[in-house]
């Protein structure tokens, strides 16, 4: 479906650049490994940013606000908050796309997924 609307897009206009990327792809793949990362596996489903519980996640006290503390390591983290992911995370994402895709995006060669 994605897909067919792009091809629609692109004919209505044909000048333009479009470019897709699986953005979930690359980030499913650290959730299932995410030690061959960097990433603690005891932090896989904690928030770096939160106040507390099972998942450092409390709605009441979300990242920003009072009660929400930061963790001490965020790049041992996935998830920064229960939306947002880590700096590190991110990096690795977007190393990730810019490989598999083999579009030098911004001018430089990122870690991807299936770097050593």
């Amino acid at each position: 479906m994605l897909q067919e609307e792009i091809e629609r897009v692109q004919k209505l206009h044909p000048g333009a650049r479009i470019h897709y990327a699986d953005y979930f792809g690359s980030a499913t793949r650290i959730h299932e490994d995410p030690e061959k990362f960097g990433f603690g596996k005891a932090t896989i489903n904690r928030a770096c940013c939160g106040a507390g519980g099972p998942y450092n996640y409390e709605r009441s006290a979300v990242c920003g606000r009072p009660g929400a503390v930061a963790c001490e390591n965020p790049a041992s983290y996935i998830k920064w908050d229960d939306h947002h992911y880590t700096e590190a995370a991110y990096r690795v994402i977007a190393g990730d796309v810019a490989k598999r895709y083999r579009y030098d995006w911004f001018g430089c060669r990122a870690k991807g997924l299936d770097s050593e």
